[in-house]
């Protein structure tokens, strides 16, 4: 069966990491990190490169609802199957529920090396601001947006050695008034999306020629609710 894989570059530490696990073999193509900033754009971005895999038989999308951006999305002659979870947060992590246990009593703005190497990252948009607008102004806005957070926990997810990023993470903690913690992550989820089966309660499955509709982006109800978080993505 002829496979491809739709990934954003912002988890391509962790997908690689899965699947040199298990050598599934298949084409992976980059979906570029910055679509996430506007919703449309991803969708666009996902069904551009959509369009160009009418060959398969099927597709694995390796990105959470992530906020609807994937309702609109079209099939073609291929099956798609897409994790059945909010974003990449809970997707690191391994789901809505271990994300919530993990980050229970707390606010958390999430990290990992994908993020902070994503040019347009939560410490360069700090950086933009304070020389378009001033220390000042920039400080006021980020204590307007993140004032109530309290943890910036970063994700180990084994996929890189999460000492490297810490002197960044603290750096990023002690400006915005944050505790750096560090939780654990895991690349079982996208290992299980290489591998199947495709468990209806962890994947949404799109049958050819479909287009898949926002009344289908429902998570399992086992696992609804969230941690309150915010993701950098």
């Amino acid at each position: 069966m002829k496979t491809a894989i739709l990934a954003c570059k912002t988890i391509r530490e962790e997908l690689l990491l899965a699947e040199s696990r298990v050598n599934s073999g298949y084409e992976i193509h980059w979906v570029e990190s910055n679509l996430h900033n506007v919703p449309e754009k991803l969708t666009e971005g996902i069904q551009v490169l959509l369009d160009q895999l009418d060959d398969y038989d099927r597709v694995l999308l390796a990105f959470g609802f992530c906020g609807g951006s994937v309702a609109g999305i079209r099939t073609h002659s291929f099956d798609l199957y897409v994790p059945r979870i909010d974003d990449c947060i809970s997707l690191m992590i391994g789901s809505i529920k271990q994300r919530e246990l993990l980050s229970e009593g707390h606010r958390s703005i999430y990290l990992t090396k994908g993020w902070l190497d994503h040019e347009s990252n939560i410490w360069s948009e700090y950086q933009y601001s304070v020389d378009k607008f001033g220390e000042k102004t920039a400080q006021y806005v980020i204590e307007s947006m993140f004032g109530n957070y309290d943890w910036l926990s970063l994700i180990d997810t084994g996929a890189y050695d999460i000492t490297t990023i810490f002197e960044q993470a603290d750096q990023i903690a002690e400006r915005f008034g944050m505790e750096r913690v560090v939780i654990p992550g895991t690349v079982a989820y996208f290992e299980q999306l290489l591998t199947g089966p495709y468990d209806e309660k962890l994947f949404l499955h799109v049958q050819p020629h479909s287009l898949l509709t926002a009344d289908e982006l429902v998570l399992n109800t086992e696992d609804q609710k969230s941690a309150e978080s915010y993701a950098i993505c």
